[in-house]
């Protein structure tokens, strides 16, 4: 059985867009908590010569999702990041 060429551009396309949905959605979900951790902690290295393992996370305080907390020789760290992982805004009183 041969496929006509209108039917197979149109599978073509659809497998394009498939393909495309699943790329752009993938790149569009927000980062794990290891993958914002372990940013946190790369940049944390190269702003203070420090360890990754100087770093680790617990739940912020809101609107905080995590605070990644780095301790080390430079001193003490904290980075409160919201769910996108990005760095937020969080009162002095934890509140």
């Amino acid at each position: 059985m041969r496929l006509r060429p209108d039917t197979a551009l149109l599978i073509a396309l659809g497998a394009a867009a498939v393909v495309g949905g699943l790329f752009w959605g993938r790149a569009s979900l927000p980062p794990t908590e290891t993958e914002a951790i372990a940013a946190v902690a790369r940049d944390y290295v190269a702003e203070t010569g420090g360890e990754m393992t100087d770093c680790l996370a617990r739940p912020g305080p809101p609107p905080a999702w995590i605070t990644v907390y780095c301790d080390g020789e430079a001193g003490r760290f904290a980075y409160p990041l919201g769910r996108d992982g990005r760095p937020v805004e969080v009162a002095e009183d934890g509140a």
